[in-house]
């Protein structure tokens, strides 16, 4: 049955032209979708125009919508790389160790005295011990042997009412290699062997830090220094120890801290508030109002300090009315006296303090990285 589209005749039979008045009957006839034919001109006459949510109408909406999925994919992607770029570092074991290894090569005698021994002068080309001088001969044995020195023939010398015989010794070519300054070194430094474990991300204030183990070791000792000869001598030093580490976070980037970083990350922080303007100073406490009343320093802390942990000499502090010196840096300071403790806070750098709480006239607690107590030296 079709249609006429000229006078809208229904037409029993399939033909070509209607029944009723002539007109060419359009006739559909399907084509494979492979063959896909070019349409004749009749039928792009008879064609009806698209209709709106047709598949030629939709094409636009169908690029728009692509269009528009690409572009939330770059933002996607764009914020994916801020967020990464703006992401802290994480901290490793071989990041630290890089860090250390740095630190190291910047700064070769750091650890000097691990490698290098001062038990007597060598900066000069030959060396005089008296005969009986057992220990110091038999050190010099050991040095002999290891081809740093060789023994010269004794010389005696007439000291008064005695003839005295010296032992001499002279520093050969690989002893003057070895030679630094006053020092005979046996090693070339010190190297990272491996960071044993670090603690979690901690924070200070306003500062991320963690703290490692790490295990060093000489680089390249010489092998007498292992000897058991040597330690018989009395000299006994490790080819490897254990040091303490602490790392901070400095715009992202996790950096082995410095000596005033060390400072702020061991030591018991307070960050003080900011000042009101012409706000009246804090009012000292009752220990160091009796500290006046018996004629003793506002200040209990001024004078110095010394203490010792399992018979390890520790740093040393001393304290005059605006200046900090502990191992032979000086540095401009503030003091904030309380009942129970003195807070020192640097006048140059971060406005943190390190916190002496009182125990006595003659004995201070601190805190660095561990805590201990000072006594009071003057």
């Amino acid at each position: 049955m079709i249609f006429c589209t000229q006078c809208g005749h229904k037409n029993e039979t399939a033909g070509r032209f209607c029944e009723e008045c002539g007109h060419l009957l359009k006739v559909h006839t399907p084509t494979p979708p492979a063959a896909q034919q070019p349409p004749s001109p009749e039928a792009k006459l008879a064609s009806p125009a698209p209709v709106p949510g047709s598949v030629a109408s939709s094409t636009p909406t169908k690029k728009m919508a692509l269009f528009a999925g690409i572009g939330a994919l770059v933002i996607a992607i764009a914020a994916g790389g801020a967020a990464f770029a703006l992401r802290s570092e994480s901290p490793s074991t071989a990041l630290f160790s890089g860090l250390i290894e740095q630190s190291l090569l910047a700064n070769p005698a750091a650890y000097k005295s691990r490698y290098c021994l001062d038990n007597t002068q060598y900066d000069g080309d030959t060396i005089l011990f008296n005969s009986a001088n057992t220990a110091a001969n038999r050190w010099m044995a050991v040095l002999t042997h290891a081809g740093l020195y060789s023994e010269l023939e004794p010389e005696i010398q007439d000291l008064g009412f005695f003839r005295t015989t010296f032992l001499k010794y002279e520093k050969t070519e690989a002893g003057k290699k070895a030679t630094d300054g006053q020092q005979l070194c046996f090693a070339e430094g010190v190297t990272v062997k491996s960071v044993d474990s670090f603690t979690p991300p901690t924070k200070l204030g306003e500062t991320q830090v963690s703290k490692a183990i790490v295990t060093l070791q000489l680089k390249n000792p010489m092998p007498w220094i292992s000897e058991d000869a040597t330690k018989q001598a009395g000299v006994n030093r490790p080819l490897e120890f254990q040091d303490k580490k602490v790392f901070i976070l400095k715009d992202r980037k996790w950096v082995l801290a410095s000596a005033t970083d060390m400072r702020i990350a061991q030591s018991g922080i307070r960050v003080p508030e900011k000042s009101q303007p012409n706000a009246k100073p804090t009012e000292a406490g009752f220990f160091s109002s009796l500290l006046k009343l018996f004629g003793g320093p506002s200040n209990p802390l001024i004078g110095q300090w010394k203490s010792t942990m399992m018979g390890v000499d520790l740093p040393a502090f001393e304290f005059d009315a605006d200046t900090m010196t502990s191992n032979a840096e000086k540095i401009k300071v503030r003091y904030v006296v309380t009942d129970k403790d003195v807070t020192v806070y640097p006048l140059v750098g971060p406005e943190v303090g390190m916190v002496f709480e009182v125990v006595d006239a003659n004995t201070m607690r601190v805190n660095l990285g561990y805590e201990f107590q000072i006594k009071r030296i003057k």
